[in-house]
């Protein structure tokens, strides 16, 4: 099983978006599913048919900030829809984990080296 949530999933969180995303990841993984592949993106760039005037903004922003992080801090940059496509097909292909979470800097790598 593969599914993709958000950087920052935690049942725990005080947002209400993070927490519900970590619910999900809690309870996919109490199912004990022979294959369990979580992708964690940060924020999505890619042509989308909604108009959300909030997340455009952030969209225009993170191309200035993006370069800004690195180290551990390269999980929060910006990521294409595509690249987290190609990570799905990789995960299921490559990997063998019972359980693995799949973040956005991780999902970036696998793209580039590919």
């Amino acid at each position: 099983y593969i599914i993709v949530t958000a950087l920052g999933s935690d049942a725990k969180s005080p947002i209400f978006y993070n927490k519900v995303k970590g619910e999900i990841e809690d309870q996919l993984k109490s199912l004990k599913l022979p294959h369990l592949f979580i992708l964690q993106p940060s924020l999505l760039v890619g042509d989308r048919q909604e108009n959300r005037p909030g997340e455009k903004v952030a969209i225009v922003a993170s191309k200035v900030f993006n370069h800004l992080f690195f180290g551990s801090l390269k999980k929060y940059r910006s990521i294409n829809i595509e690249v987290v496509a190609f990570g799905m097909i990789h995960a299921t292909r490559h990997f063998q984990e019972k359980v693995r979470v799949i973040m956005s800097d991780e999902i970036q790598e696998i793209y580039n080296h590919n």
